[in-house]
């Protein structure tokens, strides 16, 4: 189940880039080093934050979809999503652009930066319902 917003997610897992290591990184350093290798944020914990980032924003867009910020936004959100579409797929498009950018490009972390913010600003500002009718 691929939609426009399909590509939005593959971007915002490339958008990541180190950010997820370096934020965890910084709150592990109290921590004992329990492990045998001399890292302690390991690639698992990495992919793990931005699964979950992945979750929590699916589980925010459901509640704005549902109305819970209002009917106008209920409204210009038009409805809900398909949830293989949201349980499955997008999360594993985010999780896949994590992977790419980390794996086969790390340079693309600051091009995708870019091309999501155009993306939402045309998407979400001057087409807003871009997947009103769709289906």
């Amino acid at each position: 189940m691929l939609d426009l917003w399909s590509i939005a997610h593959f971007i915002l897992g490339m958008a990541f880039g180190r950010l997820p290591f370096i934020i965890l990184s910084r709150r592990a350093i109290g921590l004992p080093d329990t492990s045998k290798s001399p890292r302690k944020i390991t690639i698992a914990h990495g992919y793990f934050f931005v699964l979950s980032f992945a979750y929590c924003w699916e589980a925010l867009e459901f509640a704005l979809e549902a109305g819970v910020a209002g009917p106008a936004v209920g409204f210009w959100l038009q409805g809900h999503e398909h949830l293989v579409n949201r349980i499955i797929t997008d999360p594993a498009l985010v999780l896949m652009g994590y992977w790419f950018s980390n794996t086969h490009a790390p340079w693309i972390f600051w091009p995708s930066r870019v091309a999501l913010l155009i993306w939402s600003w045309v998407f979400l500002v001057i087409m807003p319902h871009s997947m009103a009718y769709t289906g």
